[in-house]
């Protein structure tokens, strides 16, 4: 351990102490999960609360951005929307958790920016995987258009 006690952790090349609950085994300690076991990547995207001056709808004006993102899926996906709750879907298609943002936009080089997206109430809707749509971030059947050596395999 050269000179540091055992309450101290190295993790990615610095050091953490073990009281303040952060380090590759933070999850574990909480008894949120195993170690070893991978968590499905749909549990990371977060989900928020509307606040009371929001309006319902779409947020912001990153739908408005001309900047496509990279084809992920020719085939749309349908999901469950809960009233007030705040949703931000990936425009950039670097997502791991398509449809929605992890984040990813700020890694890689792009200029797509989530959408965000506050439902009125409970309802379904089909969320654009192709990026393509023009009516984001709502399939418009602009993946029926695509040609098949457009789609990216997704990884």
């Amino acid at each position: 351990m050269s000179g540091r006690s055992l309450s101290f952790v190295k993790y990615f090349g610095r050091w953490y102490s073990n009281k303040t609950g952060w380090g590759p085994n933070r999850e574990y300690k909480r008894g949120k999960m195993f170690v070893g076991v991978v968590r499905h990547p749909l549990v990371y995207y977060a989900v928020f609360d509307k606040k009371p001056e929001e309006h319902y709808g779409l947020q912001g004006y990153n739908h408005l951005l001309p900047a496509k993102g990279k084809v992920y899926d020719r085939k749309p996906v349908k999901f469950l929307m809960l009233k007030d709750k705040k949703y931000a879907w990936c425009s950039c298609g670097f997502s791991h958790n398509q449809p929605f943002c992890d984040g990813s936009h700020n890694r890689e080089s792009t200029d797509c920016r989530p959408v965000r997206y506050i439902p009125e109430k409970d309802e379904e809707r089909w969320f654009c995987n192709c990026k393509q749509t023009s009516n984001r971030p709502f399939c418009d059947g602009t993946h029926s258009k695509l040609s098949t050596t457009s789609v990216l395999p997704s990884s």
